[in-house]
């Protein structure tokens, strides 16, 4: 029986490092990310042009078949860009 129980030791201890250390590199993965969001992430889009959307009363709301809208996305400087995307 001491075996047994020594077994079960070794197996928390291990359960308990693993979900030690898999917490620690949850946090600093999600630093990581927070800390690189302000360099990746200034950059933005406005919503469409005109709606792009239907109502499909079988499926729900479906993409306009052969619609042309513009999105507007800005550089760094915050200067408009002008995409065209045909749907």
């Amino acid at each position: 029986m001491g075996g047994g129980r020594k077994a079960l030791k070794a197996v928390i201890w291990v359960v308990l490092i693993y979900v030690v250390a898999e917490a620690g590199f949850r946090v600093y993965s999600f630093a990581q990310l927070k800390s690189q969001a302000a360099k990746h992430g200034h950059y933005g889009f406005t919503t469409f042009q005109s709606a792009i959307y239907v109502l499909d009363t079988q499926t729900g709301f479906a993409y306009k078949p052969n619609s042309h809208n513009h999105l507007w996305f800005y550089d760094a400087e915050n200067e408009l860009l002008i995409h065209a995307a045909t749907l």
